[in-house]
């Protein structure tokens, strides 16, 4: 799983929005937003972001399965050349076709 999520931070480094986007679920939600609202937020971060690409720190997976395989990633997402960033969280179930993020918020 860890390397789904690098696969992710790569797309998001690399500014590539359509790659990105195929990793959040149709039914994803976001601090009320549902998908179609979290990508044009998302676009506006990454024309933000430019060129200054982020990496991922401190990376903590937990992994359990109960009615749908689930894990939670939460992560610091640290600008380069920045000494702090952000704690993020994202909540992954496993979907026909792959892992799917259906939730992402910062902590």
């Amino acid at each position: 799983m860890s390397e789904t999520l690098q696969t992710w931070a790569n797309a998001k480094r690399n500014g590539r929005e359509s790659e990105l986007l195929q990793f959040y679920a149709n039914d994803f939600s976001a601090e009320g937003k549902d998908l179609t609202s979290f990508s044009m937020s998302l676009r506006a971060e990454l024309k933000k972001l430019g060129n200054k690409p982020a990496s991922l720190k401190d990376i903590s997976l937990i992994l359990w399965s109960d009615e749908a395989e689930t894990m939670v990633a939460t992560f610091g997402e640290v600008l380069d050349g920045e000494k702090v960033g952000r704690t993020v969280r994202q909540y992954w179930q496993h979907r026909p076709g792959g892992w799917k993020i259906i939730f992402e918020g910062l902590v």
